[in-house]
């Protein structure tokens, strides 16, 4: 080697070059004949050092962004939840669990047990309209079914929903619902009812046994024919 290939730094026994030297000496000397064969050695050595950085910033790049220490919440936290999330409220049956108590809800899943939620790529297809043949004067066309009060009715819709569970809990928490005239259904557990049928104070029959019943009539007044109950 000479001072004339521009060398940035020369010992005795090796010189640093500029990074994009072998693109000029390529193209200066790739046509002499006695220097032919160093070019070409100088492209191949080129060619494998770029794909090794490719390879390496890849690896690099793919390990950097799954280090999410301590990065957890830097955009918050929240999202839907997926079926990990919801296993670990106790509300589904599990694998040695079976999940008791009042329906708190329910969720959706797919083929692959993936909760079917607003960001999931199916969630729009998770219900299907429910169609009914019409007479002549829809041609006999499929139309949307519609209840009592006209609102189209849906079904879910089997090729994308695979299965629904519904959560439970059965957990020492206070509950507070309201109900229809019938078909509450029972509870086993000690709940306070305040129910709106007129049937007084006394016993109810409940459970194969008998339970207080106490009519609740804040407006009874003292001196009431039966024993009434307010609450404060």
């Amino acid at each position: 080697m000479t001072p004339a290939w521009g060398a940035l730094l020369r010992t005795s026994w090796i010189a640093l070059y500029h990074p994009l030297k072998w693109v000029e000496w390529g193209w200066k000397y790739g046509d002499v004949h006695v220097l032919r064969g160093a070019v070409q050695m100088l492209f191949v050595i080129a060619g494998l050092s770029e794909a090794c950085a490719m390879i390496v910033g890849g690896i690099v790049g793919h390990r950097l962004s799954r280090y999410t220490k301590g990065m957890d919440g830097l955009h918050g936290t929240a999202h839907f939840a997926e079926r990990e999330d919801v296993d670990k409220t106790g509300f589904i049956d599990a694998l040695g669990h079976k999940a008791d108590g009042v329906i708190v809800g329910s969720v959706m899943l797919d083929s692959k047990g993936k909760v079917i939620h607003p960001h999931h790529p199916k969630f729009q297809g998770r219900y299907e309209s429910i169609t009914t043949r019409g007479t002549w004067r829809e041609r006999f066309r499929k139309i949307p079914k519609r209840d009592g009060n006209k609102r189209p009715m849906f079904r879910i819709a089997k090729k994308v929903v695979k299965k629904v569970e519904l959560l439970r809990d059965g957990g020492n928490t206070h509950l507070f619902g309201f109900c229809q005239p019938f078909g509450q259904g029972r509870w086993h557990g000690d709940s306070d009812i305040a129910d709106l049928a007129p049937l007084g104070h006394g016993q109810r029959p409940e459970g194969g046994g008998l339970r207080p019943v106490c009519g609740f009539s804040p407006s009874g007044g003292p001196g009431h024919h039966q024993v009434r109950a307010c609450w404060h």
